[in-house]
Formats: structure tokens, C-alpha cells, sequence
């Protein structure tokens, strides 16, 4: 009898150490999965802002490429490099050969091109919302909207 009286205690203590062991455990795993939860979340979170500011919210890069009115009559075509073509409507639509410069606090793109010995600086409000751009000139206060054009 004495055997087992000594077996029941300590097999019960055995066994409340496991118990205890076991929910030990399953705290640890679940704070690591929460914490990598927070941690993966966390990234995206940055990982998206990044993107956003850097991408999608970045008229430099949005720019790039042939954008033309839905006539067709009026277009420009934004290089990487800063440099533009186009044709605009100077009393009469004519081609034209520049550069360009965004300041990204202001929304202000300037361009900058010539027309026979005639320079011209022109500064408009730059919005690009999906495949839509729309120039409102600062001073005539006229918006122009373009649409971009795939080009393969």
C-alpha cells in the first residue's frame, strides 16, 4: 500500500508539471506567432507607404511616357531623362522640343521649350490621377487633359 500511495502524488505531481509545461509552450507559441503577426504587418505597412511615395504617388516616374488630348491634337511625350516633345497650341498647334522639371511640393510642372527663336516657360499645375493627367496653366488658369497612351 505504501507504494502506491507514494506513486498517486507524485505521478499527480508528474503530471500537473506537464500541464504546466504544456501551457508553457502553447504561451510562447502564441506570443511568437503574434509577434511575427505585428512584425509582417508592420513591414507591410512601411513596405506600402514606401511604395506609395515612391511609385504610385510619384509624378516623376508617373509622367514618363506619350500622353495625347482625347482629339489627339495636343500631346507630350515625358522622358526619363527630363527632356519632353509635343505639340502645343500657341496660336495653332505646333511641335515642339524641351524640357520639363516637377516640383513635387508645389505640383508645379514647368516646361520649358522654343518655338522658332521665341522661348517659352510655362508653368501649370500638374495632376495625374490612374492614366489621366490634367496641365492647369497658372495663369490662363486653362486646364488641358491628357490621356496616356500604351505604347509597345
Amino acid at each position: 500500500m505504501d507504494n502506491k500511495s507514494k506513486s498517486r502524488p507524485g505521478s499527480l505531481r508528474a503530471a500537473k508539471a506537464r500541464q504546466r509545461r504544456k501551457r508553457a509552450k502553447i504561451i510562447k507559441t502564441t506570443v511568437t506567432v503574434v509577434l511575427i503577426a505585428a512584425i509582417i504587418t508592420a513591414a507591410g505597412l512601411i513596405g506600402w507607404n514606401v511604395l506609395e511615395k515612391e511609385v504610385l504617388l510619384n509624378p516623376e516616374r508617373q509622367i514618363i511616357g506619350l500622353w495625347k488630348t482625347e482629339n489627339e491634337t495636343l500631346s507630350f511625350e515625358f522622358r526619363e531623362d527630363g527632356t519632353m516633345s509635343g505639340n502645343v497650341d500657341i496660336i495653332g498647334v505646333v511641335s515642339v522640343d524641351g524640357t520639363y522639371k516637377i516640383n513635387r511640393e508645389s505640383g508645379i510642372i514647368t516646361l520649358t521649350y522654343s518655338v522658332g527663336k521665341i522661348s517659352y516657360d510655362s508653368e501649370k499645375l500638374l495632376t495625374i490621377v490612374d492614366d489621366t493627367l490634367t496641365l492647369k496653366d497658372s495663369k490662363t488658369k486653362i486646364e488641358t487633359v491628357y490621356y496616356k497612351v500604351e505604347t509597345e
